[in-house]
C-alpha cells in the first residue's frame, strides 16, 4: 500500500478568497497513479491499488453492502454531514 502517505501539496492552506480549503486533485491523482503502477504501464497493480483504496474508504465511512454482496446501499451525505465529519 501507500502507507497512508499524501503527496506533497495535496492540500492547500485554506487561504482561498472565500476561506474554503484548496484541493489539488489532479496533482494527487497523478502522483498516486505514478506511484502505483501506471508509470510502468502495470495496469493490474494500479487496479489492485484502486480496489484497496475503495475498500478502505468504504470501510472507514461505514458504507454497508445491500443484498447479496454485490452493491453498496445508497447513502446520502448532506453538506452538513461533510462539515461535521472530516472523513467526507
Amino acid at each position: 500500500g501507500d502507507g497512508g502517505r499524501r503527496p506533497a501539496g495535496a492540500m492547500g492552506d485554506g487561504s482561498g478568497e472565500d476561506g474554503a480549503a484548496e484541493l489539488r486533485v489532479l496533482e494527487v491523482v497523478r502522483a498516486c497513479q505514478q506511484g502505483n503502477g501506471l508509470r510502468h504501464r502495470d495496469y493490474q497493480r494500479y487496479r489492485e491499488y484502486c480496489a484497496r483504496r475503495l475498500r478502505r474508504l468504504r470501510k472507514g465511512l461505514d458504507f454497508k453492502l445491500a443484498g447479496p454482496k454485490t452493491e453498496f446501499a445508497l447513502r446520502h451525505v448532506s453538506t452538513e454531514d461533510a462539515r461535521r465529519d472530516e472523513r467526507f
